[in-house]
């Protein structure tokens, strides 16, 4: 037997998360468990199992606000550099260090 309890937080309030989503979906669909018998192995209620199962959503959706990437003011000069077949990743990587992209973090640096 699992113990796929969901994380509480301190007010009590449970949260899924997509493995025990995922349990729940495999119990019901593949293995034919009955939804009091899912509630029973994960302590969550039957409701609560019920409105996952009846959901349409496989995956949490999130909203990924539009920022630019850093790579953005480059974006010329690696189109130009990918589409030459000699180009190496390091090529690439010391090009744009040399433009004056950060790449990488000095390990003395806090």
């Amino acid at each position: 037997m699992f113990n796929l309890a969901p994380v509480a937080y301190a007010g009590g309030i449970g949260v899924i998360d997509m493995e025990l989503l995922s349990v729940i979906r495999r119990w019901r669909y593949r293995d034919h468990y009955s939804i009091r018998e899912i509630s029973r192995r994960t302590g969550l209620s039957r409701n609560t199992v019920r409105k996952h199962l009846r959901s349409d959503s496989v995956e949490p959706k999130f909203n990924i606000p539009d920022r630019p990437s850093k790579l953005d003011p480059y974006a010329d000069k690696l189109s130009q550099m990918l589409r030459q077949e000699t180009t190496s990743a390091v090529a690439i990587f010391i090009c744009l260090a040399f433009c004056g992209l950060k790449l990488m973090r000095d390990s003395t640096t806090p």
